[in-house]
């Protein structure tokens, strides 16, 4: 006899209840749980409200919550294909907000083993722009502010060999107006500002960015260097946390001096690190003009 048939005796009749799965309610309080804890622990990190530090240990809970909720649908799910016990719904939704919830963590382990294993991008890998400031504000438990090793070099330039300073045919005062007015666009703290004179003049430019999403903190220089009639950019991101970036620091730098080259372009043409060293003025148009050279830039990941 089927379950949930009905068993008749003479005029009687009794109708067998098909039980409900533990595993599809537990399922699904799982994974319905494991969901708004992320989303309150990411919410939280980007307002300032939960550590860098700690978010990493409760990203270890959320996953391992979301996992139960995953294998307690999957074990519902087969009691209910095999022995008829009821719960569909509460099987849906337990697997879908648990695997809702694990799909962020799927995505960063791509970037994981895609991604080269670097927590500092620089456009200058000999002589990279100084974060004196950057290593007094670094704590216990962060990143410290290094040389770049013989490793890190050799693993940067193969990976991101486009990643290039940038000259402009314009004086270091107009560039540093440009650098200022994207720093406060994209609300990056400056943390220190210096001039330091010599052969060449040099304008360091120290910041702090979030990442948009979950505002994970990073260092930012940018050394401006005076070669007279031209200005000389170099830029260096470096994360606070963590041994891999996932391709932020290489986006970041790459974004900020493509929104540079957007800014300068009406002004000046833009010549990349190892080409000439000025732009030949064509005949018939003004001094100081040059005309605009494309500049090819890596694709990592996108900084949003």
């Amino acid at each position: 006899m089927a379950l949930g048939a009905g068993l008749t005796t003479g005029l009687r009749t009794t109708r067998i209840e098909r039980p409900m799965s533990p595993g599809a309610l537990w399922s699904r309080r799982l994974g319905a749980f494991s969901f708004v804890l992320l989303v309150t622990v990411a919410v939280g990190h980007r307002f300032g409200f939960v550590a860098t530090a700690d978010l990493f240990n409760l990203s270890v809970v959320v996953m391992a919550i979301a996992a139960c909720g995953l294998v307690a649908g999957l074990i519902a799910h087969r009691r209910y294909w095999y022995w008829g016990d009821r719960g569909g719904r509460h099987i849906f939704w337990g697997i879908f907000w648990s695997l809702a919830t694990l799909v962020p963590f799927l995505v960063i382990g791509y970037w994981y083993v895609t991604y080269p294993r670097l927590t500092d991008i620089s456009t200058d890998l000999e002589s990279p722009p100084a974060m004196a400031e950057a290593a007094g504000l670094r704590g216990a438990g962060m990143n410290p502010i290094v040389a770049p090793t013989p490793e890190s070099i050799i693993l940067q330039a193969e990976s991101y060999p486009l990643i290039e300073g940038r000259r402009y045919e314009l004086p270091v005062d107009r560039v540093h107006a440009a650098v200022d007015v994207i720093l406060a666009g994209r609300g990056w703290q400056v943390t220190a500002s210096r001039d330091s004179v010599g052969m060449p003049f040099e304008t360091s430019i120290e910041a702090v960015a979030r990442s948009p999403l979950l505002g994970f903190p990073a260092d930012v220089a940018i050394r401006l260097t005076d070669e007279g009639p031209s200005t000389f950019v170099d830029m260096r991101s470096v994360s606070r946390y963590g041994r891999h970036d996932l391709g932020e620091n290489a986006a970041r730098i790459v974004n900020f001096l493509s929104e540079l080259d957007a800014a300068m372009s009406s002004q000046v043409g833009v010549v990349p690190a190892g080409q000439a060293e000025e732009a030949e003025t064509p005949s018939g148009e003004e001094e100081g003009l040059a005309p605009d050279v494309d500049v090819p830039a890596p694709q990592p990941r996108p900084d949003d």
